[in-house]
């Protein structure tokens, strides 16, 4: 079979359709909101996240019976959670810091598991300790500035790790994959050391991949897929201007959508494609609607 005529999975939208309007303010009725505006814009999945410690409140038993109730009937899947909140305790050297990123790690890979979802993601980092500054794009963006004066490569590369290998563990425990984002200026920022971290942690690590961090890398991102090839859990699609962390809607950038199409297509890729795109996060919902609607169809078109 050639490549070419193989069909791609619809596509879907991670949670930053939400922060894209809403910020850090998001609710359960926001969620409920995007579920049925997914489902109305011919988008067949939304993954979900907590950004801050007190969005672990959005999660009762009841709210996550209301979110996959709101999704059955839009025709919505919840495909994936990231527990964004963790990983400011993950990314530790403190060891009191790390066991309380685990203990919210555990709490939160059940929540995953209890809204059907099966994939739990988390962020690539560094070390909050070793954190000089931050990119301001976006809540939770890559470091900008690292100081290199706390702690030698190898001892960041032993506690990155072993930090994967205990999540995965969680992760395994609720019967969920693990999946793991390289992103700019961090530990795990390209594909190939995604791919040599996976040999130590284990195949049920999967990479969530995003051509913004590549772009800024100068990483290309078609290239990219084909190493990772079944490796690869899930595609957050953008464009990107390769200087900001700005996820841009599709064809305003430097990245070669055709070319990621067509190697997805080259690897019988079958996990999800979701589009990630936002800028400040305090535009309008009618504005975000209508550049996910023109994204969406300007991938159809490739």
């Amino acid at each position: 079979m050639k490549t070419s005529s193989l069909v791609l999975p619809k596509l879907g939208c991670t949670a930053a359709y939400v922060f894209a309007y809403r910020n850090i303010k998001m609710t359960i009725d926001d969620y409920m909101d995007a579920i049925e505006t997914m489902g109305r814009l011919g988008f067949t999945a939304l993954d979900l996240e907590i950004l801050e410690d007190t969005h672990i409140a959005i999660y009762t038993p009841r709210r996550i019976r209301l979110l996959r109730e709101q999704a059955a009937r839009h025709r919505v899947q919840l495909c994936g959670f990231t527990p964004w909140n963790a990983q400011k305790y993950l990314y530790s050297l403190d060891p009191d810091r790390r066991r309380l990123g685990f203990k919210l790690f555990d709490q939160e890979c059940r929540i995953t598991r209890d809204l059907g979802i099966t994939e739990v993601h988390l962020g690539s980092d560094i070390p909050v300790e070793l954190v000089k500054s931050r990119h301001g794009e976006y809540k939770g963006a890559p470091p900008s500035g690292i100081r290199l004066d706390k702690l030698a490569w190898e001892q960041v590369w032993r506690l990155t790790v072993n930090t994967y290998k205990t999540a995965n563990r969680i992760a395994l425990k609720y019967g969920l994959r693990f999946g793991i984002e390289p992103r700019a200026n961090s530990v795990i920022w390209s594909a190939d050391s995604f791919l040599r971290l996976r040999e130590a942690v284990g195949p049920n690590c999967g990479c969530v991949w995003d051509p913004m961090h590549a772009a800024y890398h100068r990483e290309d991102s078609a290239w990219a897929i084909r190493k990772l090839g079944s490796t690869l859990l899930s595609l957050q699609l953008c464009d990107a201007d390769g200087e900001t962390m700005f996820h841009r809607k599709l064809g305003t950038g430097i990245v070669d959508l055709a070319a990621i199409k067509q190697a997805l297509k080259d690897i019988r890729y079958r996990g999800t494609v979701l589009l990630e795109l936002y800028a400040s996060g305090k535009e309008t919902k009618a504005a975000v609607d209508r550049y996910y609607r023109t994204s969406k169809t300007y991938w159809e078109n490739l």
